[in-house]
């Protein structure tokens, strides 16, 4: 009876002993945005009397592969919703009597932001402000990192760019504006326009008209009294005269050169290019 129990434990020890080891699929995966490239780590036991193994591979969006160490990139069935695949690895040794052993994680795939947005120019006047025209996303538990001509920067869902700070880039020529969103996953992405605007131009102009006279002029300058508010602008956009006409004085001297003139009577804006010889 004392042999038979040896035999028994013996028997069980052994069972024990080859169910330890014998192939155990195992595999780790994480989270990922879209287009990121997903990293399967394939951490699986398959012991050395057991031999060659194959492995077996589903990622959940129909596709599959052998490979020990795979890679795979997904696609969202909807941009702008998280998705999450059931994956399995299968072990299954190549050897007879046939070993095999599998495994199901799931990973989840999220969105990459969308950071389109369009400007505009709230142009009150003699002042400007940079305003968001419209944008793809208002998501507030996003971040934000709004950059215009490089050194005005904002962290606003929906910023506004005053006057005072964007004066010295409305002269006409190119500025870098971008958005580089990120979410509260960590899926990030940067979009770019160009911001190119001049108080002076055509897009402002609503009537040709004489302001200033005589045109040509020697120097001297006189107004068209009917005006209510008159700037002084170089060809570069640069302002250099305000002139409200309450003024007791309706001329201006100025120096060689070509000269834009804005003036505004009854609601509407009259420009005129004006040369002094």
């Amino acid at each position: 009876m004392k042999r038979l129990n040896v035999l028994i434990v013996g028997a069980l020890l052994s069972m024990t002993a080859y169910a330890q080891d014998t192939i155990q699929a195992k595999f780790s995966v994480v989270d990922v945005c879209e287009g990121v490239e997903t990293v399967f780590t394939n951490v699986s036991k398959t012991p050395s009397w057991v031999g060659p193994c194959n492995y077996s591979w589903r990622f959940g969006d129909g596709a599959t592969s052998t490979a020990q160490f795979p890679k795979h990139t997904y696609k969202l069935d909807d941009p702008k919703k998280a998705q999450s695949f059931s994956v399995t690895l299968i072990v299954r040794s190549i050897s007879i009597p046939t070993e095999v052993d599998s495994m199901h994680l799931s990973t989840t795939v999220f969105p990459v932001p969308d950071p389109y947005f369009t400007w505009k120019v709230n142009n009150k006047g003699n002042t400007q402000d940079v305003l968001i025209d419209s944008q793809a996303t208002k998501d507030a538990s996003m971040t934000y990192q709004w950059t215009l001509a490089g050194v005005l920067k904002s962290n606003d869902v929906t910023p506004t760019f005053v006057h005072a700070d964007v004066e010295p880039y409305l002269d006409g020529t190119k500025h870098l504006f971008a958005l580089y969103l990120v979410s509260k996953e960590g899926c990030d992405k940067i979009y770019s326009t160009t911001f190119s605007y001049n108080p002076l131009s055509v897009k402002e102009v609503v009537h040709d008209g004489i302001i200033g006279y005589p045109n040509p002029s020697n120097g001297v300058v006189q107004f068209d009294e009917s005006f209510s508010r008159i700037e002084i602008y170089t060809t570069e956009g640069k302002l250099l005269q305000t002139r409200q006409q309450t003024a007791q004085v309706n001329t201006v001297e100025l120096p060689k050169g070509v000269y834009l003139f804005m003036g505004e009577k009854n609601d509407l804006k009259y420009f005129q290019r004006l040369i002094v010889q």
